[in-house]
């Protein structure tokens, strides 16, 4: 004899506890589907813990040792990433696979200082584009190392007449490319620019 249904407690990082009604023949994943019907949490980001311990993959509810009123909780999985910042310091960050590129960009500002709009994150050399594809779809995982430097830098130019001029450039830009945009903003032709 066993019950049809049995009613597991399960508490959110929100802090609420959720009633979720399971059999005991429902597997890790049909648990974790109905904690996503009951929540909202969606099933890749579910840690779903049971007596402090991550439930197996593999077993049913009946198998887990689960009785009515046992009590789960539910921690959102997270990726541990590295970004190089242009500067050379390495950043340490904890994204979830549903957060966005954008959401990730504004992470990286307040330790960067670079703004989100004047980021370009890229791994192995390809940029990542795409602000609102998720961090699952960017394809990063735990130990994803990505580099971080800025679309463009502000220099200030002193001319021959002690004027300044403000001219961007990119941080790849080699002395030819920033003589050009020299000359592009402020009319001084290139070869006659020394630049020290």
């Amino acid at each position: 004899l066993e019950p049809r249904q049995i009613t597991l407690k399960v508490a959110t990082p929100d802090g609420k506890v959720h009633d979720v009604g399971v059999s005991l023949k429902d597997t890790t994943d049909d648990i974790k589907k109905k904690i996503e019907e009951s929540t909202g949490i969606k099933v890749p980001r579910q840690v779903v813990k049971h007596n402090g311990e991550e439930i197996p993959k593999n077993g049913n509810a009946k198998d887990l040792g689960l009785k009515e009123g046992s009590e789960l909780s539910v921690d959102i999985f997270k990726l541990p990433i590295k970004v190089r910042n242009w500067d050379g310091n390495v950043i340490s960050l904890d994204v979830e696979p549903a957060d966005t590129l954008g959401a990730i960009k504004k992470m990286l500002e307040p330790e960067s200082g670079i703004p989100p709009s004047n980021q370009v994150l890229s791994r192995g050399g390809e940029e990542l584009l795409g602000d609102n594809k998720t961090a699952d779809e960017h394809g990063l995982k735990a130990g994803s190392v990505l580099d971080l430097e800025p679309r463009v830098i502000k220099v200030s130019v002193e001319m021959p007449d002690g004027k300044t001029k403000v001219v961007e450039i990119a941080p790849s830009d080699d002395g030819n490319a920033i003589k050009a945009k020299i000359e592009a903003q402020t009319g001084l032709l290139a070869p006659r620019q020394v630049l020290s």
